[in-house]
């Protein structure tokens, strides 16, 4: 944590105003910095993940900062947490008070729903860096940009896994393929959840059930007995890690027994899943952002060159290798700091937006693999990166997970295609 300490020292002595010009001559005492928002869980049951995803922000700045900042200006940062929905907008209030015009975070969608809000009300720009929630660029608000993917395309693209890939190694058509959803009734939840049914629609799977749970009440013993009277083929999950590792272990002891299961991101793609289910978790998918472990053939040169460097940079910093938290921060980072700050006239909100709606970059120029193109005024999905990147992991050794889809991002193939005990009668 030295590094973070370093980086935030002087942040509360030092100030911006937020219409002021980015290229403005510097003053006696060096070039004023360029203060930067940055909204996180940095306690609390998000905080893990939350840390990450602001451990790649400070990198990408890191990198910029050393290269010389914005003409010659550092990027630092002024920080407020956010452990929970109600605390986000008031975390975005306190941003303002400070000065700042540009907000970062949230890793959160439960955080990033109130918080887009709130900056939008506050003529912040909100800079989403993880949260995955389909309805934070749907509100049509300019303010509000995104780099990372969506809900819908995380739900979407596990279905699409289960038509393209399960259910050809299983010798079934996917109008055979007896299917379930289940989600958590959330905003994180329902935007995956609903984008899973729907696909599952479209896909002319037979879709047997879509189940819900509330997060904080649930009885997963309850859904997972009617789950079994259902003899699923397929199980599309979308929740969060302690109820997901309850409910893996709940679909074993009832001897529940599909030939897939595909999750998504919060839950089994994370690094607690796998760590506590050991050998459970094996063969288990999950449908989530990439970290930059993936195959370096995805990615442009430079960008390959990039992701060198951030990862060296952030092994030094962190003593551990980049989560797919911690990409999607740097991402949300050095797309702000290095293709769209250095091109805006001022940091107002709207020379901001201005800059950031001209960035056309194309796939395989960040160091996740995605590219860069913001929906514009007008458009469904308003302020969303159209060029986002998901991928599909898989559990292959207990605490070990690897990418097996797209083949262009893969470092393996996918086993356990069905799972031990599956049958289809």
């Amino acid at each position: 944590m030295r590094p973070l300490r370093y980086i935030l020292a002087g942040v509360a002595a030092l100030g911006l105003a937020a219409g002021s010009s980015i290229g403005s001559a510097a003053p006696a005492r060096g070039p004023a910095p360029i203060r930067i928002g940055a909204m996180y869980p940095l306690s609390g049951s998000q905080a893990s993940g939350g840390r990450e995803e602001y451990h790649g922000l400070l990198i990408a700045a890191r990198l910029v900062n050393a290269a010389g900042g914005i003409h010659g200006r550092p990027v630092t940062f002024v920080t407020a947490n956010a452990p929970s929905a109600d605390a986000a907008p008031t975390a975005v209030d306190s941003l303002k008070r400070q000065g700042v015009s540009i907000v970062a975070g949230s890793y959160g969608s439960t955080l990033s729903v109130p918080a887009s809000a709130e900056a939008q009300r506050q003529n912040l720009i909100f800079w989403e860096s993880g949260a995955v929630a389909t309805m934070i660029t749907e509100h049509g608000y300019p303010n509000v940009f995104r780099t990372v993917t969506t809900g819908n395309s995380l739900g979407r693209a596990a279905a699409r896994y289960a038509a393209g890939v399960v259910a050809p190694r299983l010798h079934l058509a996917p109008a055979k393929l007896r299917t379930v959803v289940v989600y958590v009734n959330d905003v994180y939840g329902s935007s995956v959840g609903t984008a899973m049914a729907d696909e599952a629609h479209a896909q002319g799977f037979d879709l047997r059930a879509i189940l819900t749970y509330d997060p904080y009440h649930s009885n997963l013993r309850a859904l997972v007995g009617r789950m079994k009277a259902m003899r699923p083929d397929v199980v599309l999950v979308a929740g969060y890690v302690q109820d997901a590792i309850t409910f893996r272990r709940e679909v074993l002891r009832q001897g529940v027994h599909p030939a897939a299961m595909v999750g998504t991101s919060s839950a089994f793609c994370m690094h607690a899943f796998g760590d506590t289910l050991g050998r459970q978790a094996l063969g288990l998918f999950a449908s989530d952002k990439p970290d930059a472990t993936f195959s370096s053939s995805a990615l442009l040169p430079t960008a390959r060159a990039l992701r060198a460097r951030a990862t060296t940079a952030y092994q030094r910093a962190y003593g551990v290798p980049m989560t797919a938290s911690a990409v999607a921060g740097f991402v949300a980072g050095w797309t702000l700091f290095h293709q769209v700050l250095p091109h805006a006239r001022s940091l107002s909100p709207a020379d901001v937006r201005q800059a950031a709606l001209a960035v056309n970059l194309p796939y395989g120029s960040e160091i996740n693999g995605a590219g860069i193109r913001f929906a514009g005024a007008g458009a469904p999905d308003e302020g969303q990166n159209l060029r986002a990147i998901s991928v599909i992991w898989q559990w292959q050794r207990p605490g070990h997970e690897v990418i097996v889809y797209p083949a262009s991002y893969a470092t393996a193939r996918p086993l356990w295609i069905p799972l031990p005990g599956w049958k289809h009668s």
